[in-house]
């Protein structure tokens, strides 16, 4: 099975980081252990898990939410070109490795982003079940049309960290407030 790596880190310097070197290094244990072939490793230096991938330009200007963030940042925020690359890939892989899910995107109330950014026809699971604990959970492998769920309660919540990532098909909402 294919695989894709995706790193990211906040600042820093837009050359090298540590923190994605160690990042990329996790996912490729995870990789060896579960004998992914990893076919790409992709990152985004000194960006933001708010920002859009590149070519998502227009439709992050027509998201208010996200451009009224974008306008309160004191430095700008570049459009991630590594998760262009990502996406651009995904009929290729069965799996895209994270080291934490706010590597790959950290929603904005209000946003597009917070709709299913990732609804792809293929449904597939994949989740290190080993892994577990409060602070050092990760990397997880999540399917297409999946979600990984926190508790408001860090400590004592029963979220994805306990029973993994929850398939869109079992989640039935209604949003009473924006």
């Amino acid at each position: 099975m294919k695989a894709l790596i995706y790193a990211r880190q906040s600042s820093g310097k837009d050359d090298f980081s540590e923190s994605v070197e160690a990042q990329i290094a996790n996912c490729k244990k995870l990789a060896a252990k579960e004998k992914l072939e990893i076919i790409g490793v992709y990152k985004d230096l000194n960006t933001s898990g708010e920002t859009y991938p590149a070519g998502a330009e227009e439709i992050a200007r027509l998201d208010k939410a996200y451009m009224k963030w974008a306008l309160s940042q004191s430095s700008k925020k570049d459009f991630r070109l590594g998760l262009y690359q990502v996406l651009q890939k995904l009929p290729e892989v069965d799996f895209v490795l994270v080291n934490e899910l706010t590597r790959l995107y950290r929603p904005i109330n209000g946003s597009f982003l917070e709709e299913s950014w990732a609804n792809i026809n293929n449904d597939l699971r994949f989740l290190n079940s080993e892994v577990s604990g409060r602070d050092n959970f990760g990397p997880y492998i999540i399917g297409y049309n999946e979600y990984f769920v926190l508790s408001d309660n860090r400590d004592y919540g029963y979220d994805s960290r306990d029973f993994g990532s929850v398939n869109f098909s079992f989640i039935n909402g209604k949003v009473i407030n924006r």
